[in-house]
């Protein structure tokens, strides 16, 4: 009689452990499954973010993530959030942005020489910032305006 006392034992032991595992294997499945489907998000969203001409910079309390062409658009070899000023003729400019609250929207000259528009808000300790090279529409106002100067003084 003991042997069949044990036998049980071992026969729920047995069945708990099967199910134990048949829990975990599906456990496993939708996890991987989930981890699947988060991977074609992310590359989904970075083939869009590469399509954008913009560049970005988001920061979230230490954390920062930055668009793979936004040092290279600003002239530099990396960027991060707290050097970006010093990437612009009048860095005050920026720093002011930056410190304010509110949302913005910028056209500054970089040091590298291009005229970049610059677009952020700040909200809950982060921020996200947006950069368009806007050289060429800087250009073309400047030739119209000299333009109408000519014209003018005809």
């Amino acid at each position: 009689m003991a042997a069949d006392g044990t036998a049980g034992a071992v026969g729920v032991g047995l069945a708990a452990t099967s199910i134990l595992a048949l829990i975990a294997c599906v456990a496993s499945w939708q996890l991987r499954s989930r981890l699947s489907r988060a991977h074609r998000n992310i590359a989904r969203l970075t083939d869009l973010i590469a399509a954008v001409p913009d560049q970005f910079l988001a920061k979230d309390g230490v954390e920062e993530r930055a668009s793979p062409g936004l040092a290279a658009l600003l002239g530099t070899p990396q960027i991060g959030y707290d050097d970006l000023p010093n990437r612009f003729e009048d860095p005050s400019a920026v720093r002011a942005a930056l410190a304010g609250t509110a949302p913005f929207d910028l056209t500054l000259r970089s040091c590298a020489g291009r005229t970049i528009r610059i677009a952020g808000n700040r909200a809950n300790g982060a921020a996200v910032l947006v950069f368009r090279d806007a050289t060429a529409e800087a250009e073309s106002a400047r030739t119209l305006v000299a333009d109408r100067d000519q014209l003018k003084a005809l």
